[in-house]
């Protein structure tokens, strides 16, 4: 299964609806305040209920025709998970991409692995 998730904050007669290509329900209704985070939230739980041995990674973006990116030499580099940010702030998308795609993409970031660890638990 590829380690790559969208999400879209789509208008809605309510406010905002957050719809995630991979989800099979229809979307969430977010407030125009809390969409940002609900779309990271939503991004950072599908990494985290999808590991996979930093070995198995491969770069997400299809370099030949990637939309992601302005073209490049090629993928190269450690694999690394990138947000990326498009169309104002409405399409977010969390994926594993080489060093050089993620170097080569617009409005993104690296997430350090890290940062998706759960915490652990602690008995009360």
């Amino acid at each position: 299964m590829p380690r790559a998730w969208t999400v879209e904050l789509r208008s809605h007669t309510s406010g905002l609806l957050l719809v995630c290509q991979q989800c099979p329900h229809g979307g969430a209704r977010v407030t125009a305040a809390a969409a940002r985070s609900a779309a990271l939230t939503h991004l950072a739980r599908h990494a985290r209920t999808n590991p996979r041995p930093h070995h198995l990674r491969i770069c997400q973006c299809h370099e030949r025709g990637c939309r992601w990116h302005p073209r490049h030499r090629g993928c190269t580099g450690p694999i690394q998970l990138l947000l990326t940010r498009e169309r104002g702030g409405r399409t977010w998308r969390l994926a594993d991409t080489c060093t050089a795609c993620a170097t080569a993409t617009d409005q993104a970031a690296i997430v350090p692995d890290t940062t998706l660890a759960t915490p652990p638990h602690t008995a009360d």
